[in-house]
Parts: C-alpha cells; sequence; structure tokens
C-alpha cells in the first residue's frame, strides 16, 4: 500500500492541474480555484505544508528516552523519516537486516525492506529505508559487533520510541 503525505498529494495535484491547463486550455486560476476548493486547502496552508514536508531534521542515533538506538530493538517512529545503519566487523562475514511493521514486533509481523551483505570485512555494511509515521522498525545482525543506527525525520526531528 502506497501512502501519501497530504502535502506532498496537493504537490502532485498541483502538477497534474498545470498538465490539464496545458491540454484544455483553462486558466492556472480556474484549476488553482478548482483545486483549493475540493480540497479546503488556502495557499498559505499548502506552502506551509510543502515546506515542513521538505524539511529534514538533523540525524540522532537515540531513541525518545535518550537512549543510542540498538540492533533487536523494535522502535515506533514518530514521524515520517528515514533510517541509516551500519556494521562493521573486524573478521567474518557480515550482514545487516532491517524490518518494517505495523505493529512492535516487525521482524515477526512485518517485511523485510533490506539485507545487505559482505564477505568483505573492511567497510561492513549499510542499509538506508523510509519509514512512514506510526510504523515500527528494527535491525538485525550476526555480527557480534554494535549497530550504528541513525534516524532522520521529515520535518522538526521527532525521536522513534523504543519499544523493548
Amino acid at each position: 500500500m502506497l501512502r501519501v503525505n497530504p502535502s506532498f498529494k496537493k504537490y502532485i495535484d498541483d502538477l497534474v492541474a498545470a498538465a490539464i491547463v496545458a491540454a484544455n486550455a483553462y486558466t492556472d486560476a480556474e484549476v488553482a480555484a478548482a483545486i483549493v476548493t475540493a480540497n479546503a486547502y488556502t495557499d498559505a496552508e499548502v506552502a506551509a505544508a510543502i515546506a515542513a514536508y521538505v524539511t529534514l531534521s538533523a540525524y540522532t542515533d537515540e531513541d525518545s528516552d535518550n537512549n543510542v538506538m540498538l540492533k533487536a530493538h523494535a522502535y515506533k517512529a514518530q514521524s515520517d523519516g528515514d533510517v541509516c545503519a551500519k556494521v562493521i566487523s573486524s573478521a567474518g562475514e557480515v550482514d545487516l537486516r532491517a524490518y518494517v511493521g505495523l505493529t512492535n514486533d516487525p521482524v515477526g509481523a512485518g517485511i523485510q525492506v533490506q539485507n545487505n551483505f559482505t564477505v568483505t570485512t573492511t567497510y561492513g555494511v549499510d542499509v538506508t529505508f523510509p519509514v512512514a509515521k506510526d510504523e515500527y522498525f528494527e535491525l538485525l545482525t550476526t555480527s557480534s559487533n554494535a549497530v550504528n543506527i541513525y534516524w532522520k525525520s521529515h520535518g522538526t526531528l521527532e525521536k522513534p520510541v523504543d519499544f523493548n
């Protein structure tokens, strides 16, 4: 299922409106008025929503309790955002698996969204994946080394909640 942020939907509506204007000779004002009326957005609300959506927070490696995020812990996203994680091992094979789901057991009840594996241990492996607000994510590895996990919100930073 594709989830679309309402502000991003409005942005797409505007692109479609421009195409309709070009194809059917409607004026920009006529199409814009119809979209604003249909969606009940004002120009200022649309501009603010788009600005908030495209603004990204700083990365954090902490959860909402200010603890460093850990492998094998389920975290709940408080906003749309992206997870970036890396594990480095000094010997042997390294893997890093990422899961996303709608319950606090993303490994058991969610889906695996990334699975990176390497036999080259000099660099380790990393994963990056999006997470929607209210989804859970978890990272697993067979390595005994720590996983560096970072969160970046779309908009103002809202740290994930640890559910372990």
